[in-house]
């Protein structure tokens, strides 16, 4: 109950319980002390009062005159209210005088034979009193009973003055705390509040009211002016948050616009430069096969030649930026069918292998025999492998060599990936290059009399298919060593096998 307890009643019943427990050990203290204190002096009333009766009784009772002793003790103690039982008895321990107190029902004296003999023995709040002569024999005895009432009463009182000490000390006590909440429970509740508002609202431009000094050494006003001061950064960095989510969100439709713009250029300027193209590819193709006869000159033919090879190199380049444009902006879509990776990667080792040869380059495979299909794009695939082996090829100096490797990985009997490894004893590259490969029109060897051709779109282009896929690319490179690439693909990335009947579609 307490543990969710305002700290203002928090306060009151701490101060209190602080100050009615101290008054109420005080006073138990002080309570037992005088209890004590006061049962000691009223016993030692009764012994002396024993004692002068005792004597006073003594020739009544050695001449056996019981009843003189009786009307001398209801004389002597019927004034006494405190009294409630007298007896006095002879040598041999028989009762011969008495007194007993009116409020009292059992008229009868204690039986003393068989107690300890001496002078002051107590029992209870009864005293016994033993008379000897001057022989040291015993001439009578008498015992006296006391109701203690003065205790009684006195506990009475001091009970009744801790009740009104405790009702004051509560009083004095809510005072106190009601006069402390100004400093205390008041500005924690200020802050808890606002801390509150802070929480539900997401209004960061509160702040908790004082009228404190700041720099106080008071610890709740520092914790208060901690508390604005962090108010106001949280507000600065959402003022500076919000201005920069402006500029980016301007940034980013800009970037939108220029994407729809590039697309519809790309879009545009594909058709107008593919429909002379193809014209200039399909003219020098016929100027090249002598079509309509010889040509007159043998330097007709290689300008033919190389007509034909420019233009299917620019061809080539127009349909990759269109191609890394729409895998860019989303645009691209796949169609997947079960891809027979041996035959995908020899077709693709059939096609460079002229170019390895001219350049002395040695191109092996290491493929697993009876490996599963692939859920594919099986154009977009070979051109993934296509793009790798080629710029492997590209960057492998004569009598170097080109290695395909392909593994499976499987789960409760199930294939679930493939990795191609194609790895290369080319010039490789420094570690702090490897990132620029996968940056469109980007290059490692960008200057003017650069060694290698190329667009820079191969892998940048390779990278995109390959996540549409699903997959992965990461590069290993050393320079002068060579550089191995890494393909990472789930062998059924739509999971949509369940669904679908893929059997005829084979590659």
């Amino acid at each position: 109950m307490l543990q969710n307890a305002a700290i203002k009643k928090r306060l009151i019943l701490l101060i209190t319980l602080v100050s009615g427990v101290a008054i109420i050990v005080t006073t138990i203290t002080m309570t037992v002390i005088g209890i004590f204190n006061m049962r000691a002096s009223l016993l030692g009333q009764l012994e002396d009062t024993a004692t002068n009766v005792g004597k006073s009784n003594l020739a009544y009772i050695s001449f056996d005159q019981k009843e003189a002793a009786t009307r001398n003790l209801e004389d002597v103690f019927s004034v006494k209210p405190s009294i409630m039982r007298v007896c006095m008895y002879d040598a041999s321990g028989v009762p011969a005088a008495f007194y007993f107190a009116n409020q009292i029902t059992d008229k009868s004296c204690p039986d003393i034979n068989g107690k300890n003999e001496g002078v002051g023995i107590y029992n209870g709040n009864t005293l016994v009193m033993r008379h000897l002569d001057n022989n040291g024999m015993l001439v009578a005895s008498i015992t006296l009973e006391s109701d203690m009432r003065e205790i009684k009463s006195y506990l009475i009182k001091q009970v009744t003055i801790a009740f009104v000490i405790i009702l004051l000390v509560v009083i004095v006590s809510y005072i106190l705390a009601l006069a402390m909440q100004g400093t205390i429970s008041v500005p924690l509740l200020a802050l808890a509040e606002t801390a509150r508002r802070v929480s539900v609202e997401k209004d960061y431009s509160l702040r908790v009211k004082s009228d404190h000094e700041r720099g106080s050494r008071n610890e709740i006003f520092m914790l208060i002016d901690a508390f604005n001061d962090m108010l106001e950064e949280i507000q600065e960095r959402d003022r500076k948050l919000l201005q920069q989510n402006e500029e980016l969100g301007k940034a980013k439709r800009s970037a939108e616009s220029a994407s729809v713009a590039k697309s519809h250029f790309l879009a545009n300027i594909s058709h107008e430069l593919r429909t002379p193209l193809n014209a200039i590819i399909g003219f020098s193709s016929v100027f090249k096969e002598q079509l309509f006869g010889k040509l007159g000159n043998d330097k007709y033919m290689e300008y033919a030649h190389d007509i034909n090879d420019a233009g299917g190199h620019l061809l080539d380049i127009i349909n990759d930026i269109l191609d890394l444009s729409k895998a860019e902006s989303g645009k691209m879509v796949l169609v997947f069918e079960n891809v027979n990776i041996v035959n995908c990667i020899n077709k693709c080792m059939n096609v460079i292998a002229k170019r390895a040869t001219e350049g002395k380059v040695t191109v092996t495979s290491s493929v697993p025999e009876g490996l599963p299909y692939i859920l594919a794009d099986r154009l977009r695939f070979s051109q993934i492998i296509m793009n790798v082996l080629s710029n492997a090829v590209k960057f492998t100096p004569a009598e170097g060599s080109v290695h395909i490797d392909v593994s499976s990985e499987m789960r409760n009997g199930i294939t679930t990936d493939f990795i191609i490894k194609i790895r290369d004893t080319g010039i490789g590259m420094a570690k702090e290059n490897i990132s620029k490969v996968f940056q469109s029109f980007d290059q490692i060897d960008s200057g003017i009399n650069r060694r290698y051709g190329g667009t820079g779109l191969g892998l940048p282009l390779t990278k995109n298919l390959v996540a549409l896929h699903h997959g992965s690319v990461t590069i290993k490179s050393e320079v002068n060593v060579g550089t191995e690439v890494t393909l990472h693909f789930m062998a059924n990335p739509t999971y949509i096998n369940d669904v679908l009947d893929l059997s005829e579609h084979t590659a």
